[in-house]
């Protein structure tokens, strides 16, 4: 994946070069193994059921983002789960976990997050300020004609979930998980030192992993960055599901404190193997089961997707932004 070193250089310098390439490409490959890449989606999509039906719709800056449609025949009217994976990871949800949502009453839509799958993947600030992958969840709640739904998110997913509950009033209801108290973190190392690793090893890469290596800079920026006062502000039931050996972001219970009314779950697992473990998506079912959005149809999308939090008064919460980061592409 990465080009070699031309022999032209000292030995010294060479060897140098190859032991920071091998770093970079190594952070590279752990960033996007830890961020969510679950064994089913680095060995391919899960298999489609017989109900699954993909498409692309355009979100609110134009940009094509691709997404799964589980619904069987009888589905369309039932209350919508979005499902929201980690960092580096296609959507989809196995047929296995499909069934329990169904057999609980549920329909599920899973996306490619921006950036991610088969979903633009655009360079340059414009196409990920202000929470570009929040608001492209709700283009999506838009795109299907939904009045309220539910979501259920997993790492880098559960960050940007977590904003959007912020920013659209049709969200009732949260189940995330692989996450912990670093996602309020201004200074967290993710964000804020990636995108340059991700901007090097561009660099030394051929031309279509090198654009797939800036985009995934891109990424790290448009993250949300999380708050106290935003996180107490969240007024809908939030579920947060973690493994028992999961700190790879945090101790998910600093974070659980910080969210109103937050019920928090241990299942067995570590970062990578929680999201494939049975018991992660049996619990998320439950939780969402138990409080299953209300249609509503006085909520309209162009009234109530916003752009920025706001306080209890309508002021403006203080939103720190990852991308305040110099970036070295355009």
């Amino acid at each position: 994946m990465i080009h070699s070193v031309h022999h032209c250089f000292p030995h010294s310098v060479v060897s140098l070069r190859r032991s920071y390439m091998m770093h970079v490409t190594v952070i590279a490959f752990s960033v996007v193994v830890a961020g969510g890449l679950t064994s089913q989606n680095f060995l391919g999509a899960p298999r489609a059921s017989n109900s699954e039906a993909t498409s692309f719709f355009l979100s609110f800056d134009g940009e094509r983002i691709f997404y799964r449609d589980y619904s069987s025949d009888n589905a369309t009217t039932l209350p919508v789960v979005i499902f929201i994976s980690g960092f580096g990871a296609r959507g989809g949800v196995a047929p296995a976990h499909i069934q329990k949502f169904q057999l609980a009453g549920f329909r599920v839509v899973s996306p490619d997050l921006r950036g991610q799958g088969l979903s633009a993947k655009p360079l340059g600030l414009q196409a990920w300020e202000k929470d570009a992958e929040a608001r492209d969840i709700a283009a999506l709640a838009s795109h299907l004609g939904l009045d309220t739904y539910c979501i259920a998110a997993y790492s880098h997913g559960s960050i940007e979930a977590l904003r959007l509950s912020s920013l659209d009033d049709r969200l009732q209801c949260l189940a995330i998980g692989g996450m912990g108290e670093r996602c309020t973190d201004p200074n967290w190392e993710r964000p804020n030192k990636w995108p340059a690793m991700f901007e090097q090893a561009a660099h030394f890469s051929l031309p279509a992993v090198a654009h797939d290596l800036r985009v995934n800079a891109w990424v790290q920026r448009g993250q949300a960055c999380l708050s106290r006062e935003e996180l107490a502000r969240i007024h809908i039931p939030v579920g947060l599901i973690v493994g028992d050996s999961d700190y790879e972001n945090g101790d998910a219970r600093v974070l659980a404190s910080m969210i109103n009314g937050c019920e928090l779950h241990r299942v067995h697992g570590n970062h990578e193997s929680t999201i494939v473990n049975d018991s992660w998506w049996s619990t998320v079912v439950q939780f969402l089961a138990k409080h299953k959005p209300i249609p509503d149809q006085d909520l309209r999308p162009e009234t109530y997707v916003r752009e920025v939090p706001l306080k209890a008064d309508g002021t403006e919460f203080k939103v720190h932004r990852y991308y305040q980061y110099k970036a070295t592409d355009a």
